[in-house]
């Protein structure tokens, strides 16, 4: 591959048996900017239409306008309906191609993200093969020029994409790991069109059966293709399953493939070319210098003079706190949780950020030159920082050992403070945005097993910022998915606190409803990635009888007036809620994935009436009776149950918080489902169930109660988006939203799976 000639000139040659004169390669690599700044510059006009948006409804929610979050005037309407139209397209998932594990599409990219990339590589194919004739031989030079001078074009968006802090993520209201997709498919773009350069030079050079000879003897064709082999690796190597199979191994290479990559591509390419070059390495060297500022920062103890202070009292009063560095803001407490899960927690931390946003989290004494995102499962208000690390294979792994080895039980020493261990971390963020929540009528909240970390503190702050007055949301509604009841102890506390602001907010007559409904179900589409499923029989062996899925003290709703019944199973019939527990122990290993349509109606199955509730046994146990009584249960892990003491044995009294009559008048008229059902007992602000949950039904009712646009967030495993993902388009395509119906808008947010 000769590129010596390589440049503006060789574009202006006339075309060989054509006449017509060719555009130059600098005003070919022009006009894609042209179009990749003009999809930016759409993209910045659609966040800033959305951020004057939302101020204009939290303006009027404070002036007390009925219906802040529906459009008023004729501009928004016509907005309103021009985004709907562009939701139902972008939100959908094209169909999967092949079968089982080889699945391609079908839930790794939307239809808004495939039209992006498509559009993309139709541009660059476009101005690659713009005024040739593909069939005249003594083009074929010609076309190896440009495209490499296309290729060359690309890399300074790879480099924006691939930066933790970009201009494109700033300006159009995303974050790097939404942007990450476009980066990988931008990438093998870029590959398509080297592939396409060597392949015109080799079939040009092979009329004259040269191949070989340039391959052996010309070091500017040498060089070329042992960049096309590094280029070709990198592609490869950034496939999901390579990524998953060793995730720092994934980076290290990367990093080191594409300082390859740019060196040889650099002695490939002549010089007035090395421009391209030059402003990606720059894009590079910028993003590393402001991550690590933003480092230095966040984890420097000169830069928080306060913080020092309170480390240095801490440690004395610690004396076995490990790693001692008083250099350093943030020392982490380790503590295990049942499932393979490890909650860390930083006490007053330095770092400011709000919630749904990540960080890298770097601990070298355990990990030595690694770091891995979390999402913060804490608000800044809790005057901590915390992180529920699921262990792996990897690297995670680490975590669960340090923490099983160094946690011990509060009591144990004759100082509780002296048993905590600390190691020191660092911290890198906060990433990630999200729209704010608070200016949607109707917000409804999907969590598949860990999701909960970002789903969880979503719900924390838009329910204390309703409580505030400072929201336009009526109704937050969480749906949690898990495997086991084990995976809600650890999370009292926060859904404890999260009633209580609710129960504030409306003693203060602020219009707010909070419902949260946990499912448990063996259905791991919904609750974990297919790699973190268990094998057949790896559930533990039952005792004499496995309990029901659903058991009577799952949702204790119980008349503080009457005691004499306070052995027998509460009649959810007649009573009313005064208390809300948390399953005190797992139902054994439940394996139910009956998809649930009528909460209201299972959970009074629960409380011993009819329905068709969902009874699990253990698929090695069939033969066990059901209605034998539960086995003891086991001794809890530590740090199983919540970090407050008064929470772990005071049930929440919710007795403010019921529902009446007179609430669903005023709601909406098309509730009548859950009026009639209120006149026996108020709906409870939790209800536990054994099953799948019914994603569209749950959706539809939040959309026909909604007086203005809702929001939809889920995260979770694909499955449980890809349900969420079609249900949301279904349902504003049936509805016919903002198209004279009155049905008012759904935005929704997927956020991927992680720890």
């Amino acid at each position: 591959m000769d590129m010596s000639g390589m440049g503006d000139g060789m574009g202006m040659g006339m075309g060989m048996g054509t006449g017509a004169r060719l555009p130059s390669s600098r005003y070919l690599q022009q006009m894609y900017w042209a179009a990749v700044g003009a999809v930016i510059a759409l993209a910045t006009a659609v966040h800033l239409g959305n951020v004057v948006l939302a101020y204009g409804r939290l303006h009027a929610a404070r002036r007390k306008q009925p219906t802040p979050a529906q459009p008023k005037t004729g501009l928004l309407r016509a907005y309103a309906t021009v985004t709907a139209i562009a939701r139902e397209v972008g939100y959908a998932t094209p169909p999967a191609l092949g079968r089982g594990r080889y699945r391609l599409g079908g839930g790794n990219l939307s239809m808004g993200q495939v039209l992006v990339v498509l559009g993309n590589a139709l541009v660059v194919l476009v101005l690659c093969f713009y005024r040739f004739n593909l069939t005249d031989p003594w083009q074929w030079e010609l076309v190896g020029y440009r495209t490499g001078d296309m290729a060359l074009a690309q890399l300074p968006l790879i480099f924006l994409l691939a930066g933790k802090r970009n201009v494109i993520g700033l300006v159009t209201g995303s974050s790097h790991e939404r942007l990450n997709y476009l980066h990988r498919w931008t990438g093998r773009v870029l590959f398509l069109t080297a592939s396409i350069h060597m392949g015109y030079w080799f079939a040009d050079w092979n009329r004259f059966d040269y191949i070989k000879v340039k391959v052996q003897t010309d070091p500017i064709t040498q060089k070329g293709l042992g960049a096309w082999v590094v280029l070709a690796w990198m592609t490869l190597s950034s496939l999901l399953p390579l990524r998953r199979w060793c995730y720092e191994f994934f980076v290290v290479q990367h990093l080191v493939s594409m300082a390859a990559f740019v060196a040889m591509v650099y002695v490939h390419t002549p010089q007035d070319l090395h421009r391209w070059i030059w402003i990606p390495v720059g894009f590079f060297a910028l993003d590393r210098l402001a991550r690590a500022v933003n480092v230095l920062y966040q984890n420097a103890s000169v830069f928080h003079p306060g913080r020092r202070r309170r480390l240095r009292r801490r440690q004395a009063q610690d004396r076995q706190a490990s790693g001692g560095s008083s250099w350093l803001t943030s020392h982490a407490e380790l503590t295990p949780l049942d499932g393979d899960l490890v909650r860390l927690t930083i006490h007053q931390p330095a770092m400011r950020w709000t919630a749904g946003q990540h960080v890298f989290l770097a601990c070298h004494s355990l990990l030595p030159l690694q770091s891995h995102p979390f999402t913060i499962a804490s608000l800044p208000s809790d005057d901590k920082l915390e992180i529920v690390i699921r262990a792996r294979t990897g690297g995670t792994r680490h975590y669960l050992r340090r923490a099983e080895r160094d946690y011990r039980l509060p009591g144990a020493g004759p100082d509780p403070a002296s048993d905590r261990v600390l190691v020191p971390v660092l911290l890198e963020g906060p990433y990630g945005y999200i729209r704010p929540l608070r200016q949607f009528d109707h917000v409804v909240l999907f969590a598949g097993g860990v999701g909960a970390t970002f789903v969880v503190p979503l719900m924390r702050d838009l329910v204390r910022r309703c409580a505030a007055s400072e929201a336009v949301t009526r109704r937050v509604r969480l749906v949690w998915v898990v495997r086991s009841t084990t995976a809600l102890l650890g999370w009292k506390a926060a859904l404890e606190q999260a009633v209580r602001d609710v129960v504030t907010a409306r003693a203060q007559g602020v219009d707010l409803r909070l419902e949260i409904s946990l499912y448990t179900t063996c259905d791991t589409r919904l609750t974990q990635l297919d790699r973190d499923s268990p094998p057949p029989g790896s559930c533990p062996p039952a005792p004499s009888a496995s309990p029901p899925c659903l058991e009577a003290d799952a949702i204790q709703e119980k008349d503080e007036k009457d005691e004499r019944d306070e052995k027998d199973p509460p009649d959810h019939t007649t009573s009313e809620p005064s208390s809300i527990v948390l399953p005190s122990r797992p139902p054994g290993c439940c394996c139910c994935q009956q998809t649930i349509s009528d909460e209201a109606g299972t959970i009074a199955h629960v409380g011993g009436g009819g329905g068709s509730g969902c009874a699990c046994n253990n698929d090695n146990n069939n033969n066990h009776d059901q209605t034998s009584t539960p086995p003891r249960p086991p001794s809890p892990r530590p740090g199983s149950s919540t970090t407050s003491s008064a929470s772990t044995t005071a049930p929440l009294d919710i007795s403010n918080i019921r529902r009446s009559r007179a609430d669903d008048d005023d709601d909406d008229k098309d509730d009548k489902d859950d009026h009639d059902h209120d006149h026996r007992r108020p709906a409870p602000p939790l209800r536990y169930l054994a099953g799948r949950p019914h994603v569209r039904a749950l959706i539809r009712t939040a959309l026909e109660r909604a007086r203005g646009e809702t929001a939809v967030v889920v995260c979770g495993p694909p499955g449980l988006a890809a349900d969420v993902r079609a249900s949301v388009v279904a349902l504003s395509d049936e509805r016919a939203v903002h198209k004279g119906t009155g049905a008012q808008a759904v935005w929704l947010h997927v956020e991927g799976f992680g720890s």
